[in-house]
């Protein structure tokens, strides 16, 4: 939670990982099920990428690019499946 506090205090507007979780599930320290997600999309309003796959980046040792991200095609939904795209 110390890591997700400071990021937001950074103004970022997105997070993420390749995983489908951003802490251990289930959490060993509390009954509180994923706290991160709590913080950052409902009290922070900061987006969370799931399952980002950054494997052919790192492959090509590429630590640096373009990040674009498009939006959904559909409305009121609170999970959807878009496929970013990074440009180096």
């Amino acid at each position: 939670m110390e890591a997700a506090h400071w990021l937001a205090e950074q103004g970022i507007i997105a997070f993420g990982g390749d995983t489908w979780a951003s802490e251990v599930y289930p959490n060993p320290k509390s009954k509180e099920e994923f706290p991160v997600n709590q913080l950052m999309l409902t009290k922070k309003g900061i987006y969370n990428l799931e399952l980002i796959d950054s494997r052919p980046l790192v492959k090509d040792k590429v630590w640096e690019f373009l990040f674009v991200l498009g939006q959904p095609l559909y409305v009121g939904s609170t999970q959807v499946n878009i496929n970013p795209v990074a440009i180096y």
